[in-house]
This record gives C-alpha cells, sequence and structure tokens, in this order.
C-alpha cells in the first residue's frame, strides 16, 4: 500500500495543472481498483484528495470524492452489506480528511462534497430506520457540525444556515441569519427581511417547533429595528415593509401553533391576515406569496378541502362576502366588516391570540 500511497504522490506532483492532477487520480483509482481492493482504492482517493487540496486545488479534490462516492462498488461505510467489502468506513476518513486542513482549505471540498456526500451515505440506508442511532449516523453528525464550522468560519452563510437547520441548531441558525444580513452594504434595510423567509420557510416545510425558535430568536435580534415593540412606538423607515412581513411570520407562528378553541377560527384569521398582508408580501419578496400560499395549505385550511388556500381567491371571497356573490353580496355587509367578518371579532380574536 505504501508504494501505492507513493507513486501517486509522485504523479500528482508533476502535475502542472489541477485539471490534469484531477484526472490522473480518477484514472488511477478506475485502472487499480480491481487489482489493490476496494479499502486500498478508498486509502487512495482520500490519499490523492489530501494532496489537491494541499497544493490549493481543494475544490478539485471535492469532485473527486463526489465522483468516488458516487461509485456503488468503491463508496463503503460501515456496516452495509455485511462490511462484505471491508470493515473500513469512508464516513471516518472524510473525518479525518477534515481535521487535517483549515476551514479556507477545506471550503472548495466541502462546498462541492457536501450534498453528494449526504446523497451516498442515504442510500446506503446505514442512518436511516433501525440504523438511525448507528456508528455511521453519529458520524454524519459529526461530519455536520464540522461542515458548519467551515461554511461559517469562511462567510459561506447559506450553507452554513442550511446545514444548523439540519441539526436543529436554531439559535445558531439566527446568529449566521444575522451575520449574513450585515454583511457590508449588500443587503441595507433587510435583515428582518431574512428572519421572515426562515420562518415562512420553516413552515411551509412543516417544522412548526424550529418555526417556534426561530421567531424567539428573531425577537431578541430584531428588538432595535423593531419599531412596534418599541416603547416609544415610532413610524416605519426604509425597512418597515420589511419588518410587516417579519411580524407576519411571528403572527401565522403562533396562530398555527394556538390550541384551537370555540372563539378563535384560524382559518377565517388567516384570510383576514392574508387581505390585510397580500400586497407588502408581493411588493417585498414574490416568493413570500408563494409560501404564504403553502402555509396556508399546511395549517389553515379546513381538513375536509383540497383546495390550496390561494391568497388572491381569498382576497376576492373576502371582498365578495366570501360567497359567490360578487358586489351584490358584498353591499349587503354592515359598516365594519370584511368578508362577512365583523373587524373587531377579527381584533378581539388576534387579541385573544396574544394572551
Amino acid at each position: 500500500m505504501e508504494e501505492t500511497l507513493a507513486t501517486i504522490s509522485q504523479k500528482l506532483a508533476l502535475e502542472i495543472t489541477s485539471y490534469g492532477a484531477l484526472q490522473y487520480l480518477q484514472s488511477f483509482v478506475a485502472r487499480k481498483k480491481k487489482a489493490i481492493g476496494v479499502d486500498a482504492t478508498s486509502q487512495a482517493i482520500f490519499h490523492g484528495c489530501a494532496l489537491l487540496i494541499a497544493r490549493g486545488d481543494s475544490e478539485d479534490a471535492g469532485h473527486a470524492l463526489s465522483w468516488y462516492v458516487d461509485s456503488e462498488d468503491l463508496f463503503h461505510v460501515s456496516g452495509h452489506n455485511g462490511n462484505k467489502n471491508g470493515n473500513h468506513c469512508d464516513v471516518e476518513r472524510l473525518l479525518a480528511l477534515l481535521d487535517k486542513f483549515s476551514s479556507k482549505q477545506m471550503i472548495g471540498c466541502v462546498s462541492v462534497l457536501y450534498d453528494p456526500f449526504h446523497a451516498a451515505v442515504l442510500k446506503s440506508g446505514m442512518t436511516t430506520g433501525k440504523n438511525a442511532d448507528s456508528a455511521v449516523s453519529k458520524r454524519m453528525h459529526t461530519f455536520d457540525n464540522k461542515c458548519a464550522n467551515i461554511f461559517e468560519d469562511t462567510e459561506s452563510y447559506r450553507s452554513a444556515y442550511r446545514v444548523c437547520i439540519r441539526l436543529s441548531l436554531v439559535p445558531r441558525a439566527a446568529a449566521i441569519l444575522d451575520k449574513w444580513s450585515n454583511l457590508p452594504g449588500v443587503f441595507l434595510h433587510e435583515k428582518a427581511l431574512f428572519f421572515a423567509r426562515a420562518i415562512y420557510t420553516l413552515l411551509s416545510e412543516k417544522k412548526l417547533p424550529l418555526a417556534l425558535q426561530m421567531v424567539a430568536a428573531s425577537k431578541t435580534i430584531l428588538s432595535p429595528l423593531d419599531n412596534i415593540a418599541a416603547d416609544d412606538v415610532r413610524p416605519g423607515g426604509n425597512d418597515s415593509g420589511y419588518l410587516a412581513c417579519w411580524h407576519l411570520s411571528i403572527i401565522l407562528t403562533e396562530l398555527a401553533d394556538a390550541a384551537p378553541g370555540p372563539r378563535i377560527n384560524k382559518i377565517k384569521l388567516f384570510e383576514v391576515l392574508s387581505t390585510l398582508y397580500y400586497g407588502i408580501l408581493d411588493l417585498c419578496d414574490k416568493n413570500l406569496v408563494a409560501l404564504h400560499e403553502k402555509v396556508g395549505k399546511e395549517y389553515f385550511t379546513a381538513a375536509d378541502s383540497k383546495k390550496a388556500a390561494d391568497p388572491m381567491n381569498m382576497l376576492q371571497a373576502l371582498l365578495s362576502g366570501g360567497g359567490g356573490g360578487g358586489g351584490n353580496q358584498q353591499r349587503k355587509q354592515g359598516p365594519g366588516t370584511l368578508g362577512g367578518m365583523n373587524i373587531s371579532d377579527m381584533m378581539a380574536m388576534l387579541n385573544k391570540m396574544g394572551k
């Protein structure tokens, strides 16, 4: 094995271009895998990738490893297929590779490899079902934590946030959103919008417990900007529209979490809120409109209804009194009503939610 690794070291040292080094490593593994076996092939690929990273070709190392983990006859994790391919674990070897280099050196590799590696391990079946608490599953948890550190250290905040949510580390994810929104001059006035998107996305993915944690974290981070919660309530500034979107995401999260009661009509409240905020959502971020619709479908649609909670449909229904009568039905409404619902009653329900 030492001779094989020495050959790889010598050949890669002669390659001038990163592309040439990558091609050599892949061709060497493809040619030698049958002769040296699965375990030795694994050692060869990780040795070669370490050399690529050391010479500054981190992304190419990621491509080499992505190619490797996509090869079902090569990639191996502990316990898969009764360990017929050996007792080694490529997850363990990847963790050792991560420990050899700094975050700056590893970011290219990890950025390329993260998703393919997760897909390959998931496909092995060694982290799900009866194997949910296996050694491989625990190693993948360590892998995610190391990747979160690498992404955050290198200001790859989108990826860092995604990994923290995967790990259910909501306070840390919120802190990363705060850093992300503070990048110099890039997202001026949009800090509240970052958290609105995050909360809406968690709700749309049916992750209510995580959404509640994000609400709590965001209230702490955004308190200096929150003109409504301030002791001296003041008019909104350039970020007022984004704050409104964030406030709506909080209302919807707390409404979704509220226990059902005879005086709390969640579906009607969602319809009223959709009417009041639709224009702001559409103006600030059209993607929020789509997320709003998904949230309505998941949490605020009658159990026996299969029709999605489309904000535009609800707006038309509310303005026509909730029926198909159009303007004639709207004229039958009394003063102080919206969509057939008395505004005072609606506010009373909202106030009851806050108690």
